[in-house]
């Protein structure tokens, strides 16, 4: 279930149909905007500062910190009126340049998106499958 949409996970959902462990992704963190770390590729080379992306990645960026501020409140009240819940979430670091160099919504970038993820993945569970788009047939 998608909890951009409403500003906070459903995960009470879940838990009212019996879920016991609640496994959230969330990718939609707000990127750590420190040029020391991170380095946002401008058009004419070098690196830029969020705001030199353009108004659309400060858009981007306000919906994933106003998403950020929804969800703490929303996973303590979930887990007290569902005691014994476990809530797992997991999240890019605010410094993984490869998740935020697309608008949240571009279609274009899923599968880059999906592939990164994976990747990450299998840096902690080094045993897993092809990924995704390899077991479709798609090829890079």
């Amino acid at each position: 279930m998608d909890g951009a949409v409403a500003g906070a996970p459903p995960i009470d959902v879940a838990a009212e149909r019996g879920a016991r462990r609640i496994v959230y992704v969330n990718p939609l963190v707000p990127i750590h905007n420190d040029r020391g770390k991170v380095c946002f590729p401008l058009g004419e080379g070098g690196c830029g500062r969020l705001r030199d992306r353009g108004i659309g990645w400060i858009v981007d960026q306000t919906l994933r910190m106003f998403l950020a501020a929804q969800l703490p409140p929303a996973l303590v009240a979930v887990q007290a009126r569902f005691p014994g819940l476990v809530v797992q979430s997991i999240e890019p670091r605010p410094d993984e340049l490869p998740m935020f160099l697309h608008q949240a919504m571009s279609f274009d970038a899923r599968r880059e998106l999906l592939d990164y993820g994976y990747a990450c993945g299998q840096r902690t569970a080094p045993a897993a499958p092809p990924s995704p788009s390899a077991r479709l047939g798609i090829v890079p």
